[in-house]
């Protein structure tokens, strides 16, 4: 999840090589990272802008 919040897409790949994990794995690591993604967008609107800002910038596939 973490590799998701906080590298590009070229950094995503670099690690995704390293443990080889699985289709299933590296999804759910997505999938996870987006969920929260989604909810910091609504919670922080207004008491933490940068937040909510952070969560909309989160990448897909």
């Amino acid at each position: 999840m973490s590799v998701w919040h906080l590298l590009d897409h070229e950094g995503r790949d670099l690690v995704r090589q390293q443990p080889k994990c699985g289709d299933v794995q590296w999804r759910r690591g997505m999938a996870w990272a987006l969920q929260q993604a989604m909810g910091l967008v609504w919670y922080y609107a207004a008491t933490n802008p940068v937040m909510s800002r952070w969560g909309q910038r989160q990448p897909t596939l």
